[in-house]
């Protein structure tokens, strides 16, 4: 029995030490898949710090943005609001202008337009419905037509 006895101690003894290595085995890749664990964890970490990090900048930056719309609308009103004084101003420098042109330039300009007519009484002279009138007449049959309008005009030419 003593025998059997040894038998069977040296088995457990067996038995004891492949466990004793699978444990160690086992331990090990334990350890192992541990540190692969903690390696994830910190990448998990710096990415979550990187994650706040850019939603921080991206909040930042969204409120840059609707300040500078917000801005911009203002500069957009005010530019308008600019035009419009502008266009005021230069209605305003027209008015000015003529109210305040003198007799002497109002003088040449009637100059101008006595010589002027005078040119065109010539020329009209020279046609050959006119080359026999006064200057006068010229003038009369001229207010006469301007008096019937387009029509009067239209109805000369046809004539000739």
């Amino acid at each position: 029995m003593s025998k059997r006895l040894a038998e069977v101690d040296d088995v457990q003894r067996e038995i004891h030490e492949k466990n004793k290595v699978k444990m160690k085995q086992y331990q090990n890749e334990i350890d192992i898949r541990e540190m692969e664990i903690n390696r994830v964890k910190k990448i998990l970490e710096s990415r979550d710090a990187d994650c706040t990090l850019l939603q921080t900048r991206l909040g930042i930056a969204e409120e840059r943005v609707e300040d500078v719309e917000k801005e911009l609308e203002l500069k957009s009103g005010e530019n308008n609001r600019l035009r419009k004084q502008v266009a005021d101003v230069e209605e305003a420098m027209k008015d000015l202008y003529i109210s305040r042109k003198g007799p002497g330039s109002i003088q040449m300009e009637m100059e101008s337009l006595k010589a002027d007519n005078e040119k065109l009484i010539d020329l009209l002279k020279e046609t050959c419905e006119y080359a026999d009138y006064s200057e006068s007449e010229i003038l009369k049959s001229a207010t006469i037509k301007a008096m019937k309008g387009a029509k009067a005009v239209e109805d000369s030419y046809k004539a000739n």
